[in-house]
């Protein structure tokens, strides 16, 4: 039986003894006498006192466990907010997460790709190095090579010819076509077009 199914129970009977007084005979009977009625009519308040303290007692329980109920649902849909807020927080942060991996992959390939592409420049052009060295007898020497300004414009080195130090020819040249008159250099100049990759070797530097 429920707490608010007691309650109304107790109401009713608490109700009936109210009725069952009021319906008595302003006179007692002849039976009985006026210490018996008294006695019997004392009893009878003491008991609908002891049934109204019960049902305000009652009611009183029943209204703090209503109250406690009503807290209950409250922090549970408070508990399911916040998990729901949690879960949504989650969602957002691994998508966040997919999204930077994904821009470091690419990235990444990227990297790759522009390194691959420098690493076939170079390649290249050491084999136009070695064919200029075939072609003309002479030898290019990078070690005493050195970049110039800040852009990186220039670069200085020496053509080695075939007896060594004595047939050296110094020479400059810039990613601007700037050039010495050098009948040498002017073939190096020309075996190194497009100009691109001349300072693409710089840049690999």
């Amino acid at each position: 039986m429920s707490e608010l199914q007691l309650v109304k129970d107790v109401e009713a009977f608490v109700a009936s003894l109210e009725s069952s007084l009021q319906q008595q005979p302003a006179a007692p009977p002849a039976l009985l006498s006026d210490k018996v009625h008294e006695r019997q009519r004392k009893r009878l308040d003491e008991e609908l006192a002891v049934c109204c303290k019960v049902a305000e007692l009652l009611a009183s329980t029943g209204q703090s466990l209503e109250e406690q109920r009503a807290a209950e649902t409250d922090k549970r849909w408070a508990a399911e907010a916040t998990s729901r807020d949690l879960r949504l927080a989650a969602e957002k942060l691994e998508a966040k997460e997919l999204e930077a991996r994904a821009a470091i992959e690419a990235a990444q390939a990227e990297l790759d790709r522009r390194r691959a592409e420098r690493r076939h420049r170079v390649d290249k052009l050491q084999q136009k190095v070695l064919l200029f060295e075939a072609a003309t007898g002479v030898r290019f020497d990078d070690n005493n090579a050195e970049s110039g300004d800040e852009t990186g414009g220039k670069w200085r080195g020496r053509l080695l010819g075939r007896t060594g130090s004595a047939g050296d020819v110094p020479f400059c040249l810039d990613a601007n076509g700037d050039r010495d008159g050098s009948a040498a250099r002017e073939a190096l100049w020309r075996l190194m077009r497009p100009r691109g990759d001349w300072a693409d070797l710089l840049g690999e530097r």
